[in-house]
Formats: structure tokens, C-alpha cells, sequence
């Protein structure tokens, strides 16, 4: 069923995962070093840490105080006190340094897409927008009442979410600093993004994706992956009409936005899916176990395409059993 695939392997788990182009691929691993792929040749051609702290501590789904974008990547230890971005591009050097999580565990945080913008929560319940570049605080979110679980951002729509322990969603409009949605959900979130101006998706711990109509303000939408199930990453398609769950066990789901439907499942031969990412050749997942899998989703793609415009169904059938991410490779 899976297609034929490349692996690297480290000696820790793989903590977070950005596509910088189609030809580079860099991670942070759990010992907080950053590595970079060539996504031509599937090698590292960078390695190097973050911190010249040791950093030993057990791999924690929950807590990820740190974290990485196309050029950028974001440290903070809460024994010092510092939080730092640090240019990745060439040198390895801090592009700002600031203090706002103070003697707080940073539990998630996030780039926007084009590392504009960061967003950090902490085990006290507060979350920050800040500007990568210089540190500055662009929002300071309403407190939760609980630890952060998740958070996401959007900056093309100006959108920016938080979800906490305590089972709170908060959906914050950035340029205008007013929440735009607010409400407690049934388990604790997860994982979350933003397909558009209107539309969040979200997934809790119990293995439940939710869609969320920001401009109605409700739950549109509530379908439950699989009760044994402990989601663990998501990420949309190229073209958001489809978006992949992995899981703690090892489970990968496709589900179609629109409907919430489940296309496929499958199992991935490593142990505990940490990060997905695309780009035109490759699918790529990342292993608590340390493994790094580069998919080639669109092998059979041009054989596949040409049975379905036949309306050759069962030869495009039997094609779609080599490689199920034909199915959705947009």
C-alpha cells in the first residue's frame, strides 16, 4: 500500500520538522540539534546544536519548547529564563533574545508560515504573539486558565489560536486584537490549523476532528478518527482539501476536509509519528523513534492518471493498491 521510500536515522526522536524549499528539509531533534536535508540527494548537510546545554530530558508530545520554520528556529529553556530565534540560513547565531516566558515551561509554540510571526503558550496558561526579528510582543492573549496545548497561527488571515488543558479554544484576530471565538470543548485539543479565513480544524486527544465555522461561531462539523487512537501531528494538502492525522501508534489518516470523511488509514513502520511534511516529491514523516521516511507519493502517478481518464477503474484500482497517496497527491 505505502510507496517506495528513503530513511535517515538519528538517535533521538524527532521533535519538529519545515520544508525551507523543495530542495531542503531541516528538523530539530529532541536534543535539541538542527539538522539539514538535502532533499535531492536525502542527506544531511548540516548538523548543529542549539544549545550548549545538554538536553536529555524524555520526549514529551506535550511539551515542545521548541520549534522550527523555513529560516528561522525557536529555544527556550525555562531553567534560564531565555527564550531565543536563531537565524538558520547561514550561521547559526541569534537573530533576537527575550524573557516573556520567564521560569515558565514553554509547552508549544509555532512559526507562521513565512516566519513572521511566532506564537509561544506556556504551562501557566499564556500565550504570546511575538515578531521573530526582534523579539517584540505584537499580542499578549487573554490567560487560560490551564496549561497550553496547542497553538497555531495564520498570517495570511490574521488569525492566531490557543487551546489549553482546561479544554478552552480562543481564536484571536491579530490586527484588530479582539477574540473572535471562544468556547470549551469536550476534550483537550491536541493539535490545530487553520484551512481558511472561516474554517479551524482541530483534533483532541480521544482521537475526535473537529471543523469550526469561526464566522458562525460553532462546531460545524465532529467526526471521531478511531476511539483508540492518540493523534499526535497534522497537516493539509497543498491544495486544503485534505488532511493527514498521525498518531502515537504509528497510524496515519487521510480525511477529506469537506465532509470529514476517512479516505484511508494506514501503518507506518516506525514508532510514534512526531512531524509530517510535503513538498512535490515527497512525503516525509518523522518517528519518536528517531527515523526520518521520505515517501515518494507520486510513484504510478502517471500510469494512475492515465487509467482514470480511460475510466479504467480497476486498473486504476489495482495502481492505487502500489501507492495510496494517489489518491490525494494534490
Amino acid at each position: 500500500m505505502l510507496p517506495s521510500s528513503r530513511e535517515i536515522t538519528f538517535h533521538t526522536a524527532i521533535s519538529a520538522a519545515s520544508i525551507v524549499n523543495e530542495s531542503t528539509l531541516q528538523i530539530i531533534d529532541n536534543q535539541c540539534h538542527l539538522h539539514k536535508i538535502d532533499l535531492n540527494e536525502l542527506k544531511v548537510i548540516k548538523n548543529a546544536p542549539l544549545s550548549v546545554l545538554p538536553q536529555n530530558d524524555l520526549f514529551d508530545y506535550y511539551k515542545r519548547p521548541f520549534t522550527v520554520g523555513k529560516n528561522l528556529a525557536y529555544i527556550s529553556f525555562a531553567q534560564q529564563g531565555t527564550e531565543y530565534v536563531i537565524d538558520t540560513q547561514s550561521k547559526i547565531v541569534p537573530l533576537s533574545t527575550f524573557h516573556y516566558n520567564q521560569h515558565d515551561v514553554v509547552t508549544k509554540a509555532a512559526f507562521s508560515e513565512n516566519d513572521l510571526l511566532l506564537i509561544t503558550g506556556n504551562e501557566r496558561g499564556r500565550s504570546y504573539i511575538l515578531s521573530p526579528e526582534d523579539g517584540t510582543i505584537q499580542a499578549n492573549l487573554p490567560i487560560a486558565s490551564d496549561s497550553i496545548s496547542a497553538v497555531t497561527l495564520s498570517e495570511e488571515y490574521h488569525l492566531s489560536a490557543y487551546a489549553s488543558f482546561s479544554h478552552e479554544l480562543v481564536v484571536y484576530k491579530t490586527n484588530s486584537f479582539k477574540v473572535v471565538f471562544k468556547q470549551k470543548i469536550d476534550s483537550v485539543i491536541e493539535m490545530m490549523l487553520f484551512v481558511d479565513d472561516q474554517t479551524l480544524l482541530a483534533i483532541t486527544r480521544n482521537g475526535k476532528i473537529i471543523k469550526i465555522d469561526l464566522a458562525k461561531g460553532k462546531v460545524l462539523q465532529e467526526m471521531v478518527l478511531d476511539q483508540n487512537v492518540w493523534p499526535s501531528v497534522m497537516v493539509l494538502s497543498h491544495s486544503k482539501k485534505f488532511v493527514y492525522v498521525g498518531t502515537r501508534e504509528s497510524l496515519l489518516f487521510a480525511v477529506y476536509v469537506k465532509t470529514l470523511d476517512i479516505l484511508y488509514q494506514v501503518k507506518l513502520p516506525y514508532y510514534g509519528v512526531t512531524t509530517l511534511s510535503r513538498t512535490q516529491n515527497y512525503f516525509i514523516m518523522g518517528f519518536k523513534t528517531g527515523e526520518i521516511l521520505f515517501f515518494n507519493h507520486r510513484e504510478h502517478e502517471e500510469q494512475f492518471i492515465t487509467y482514470i481518464k480511460l475510466r479504467q477503474i480497476k486498473e486504476a484500482c489495482l495502481i492505487f493498491q502500489k501507492n495510496i497517496f494517489l489518491n490525494v497527491t494534490s
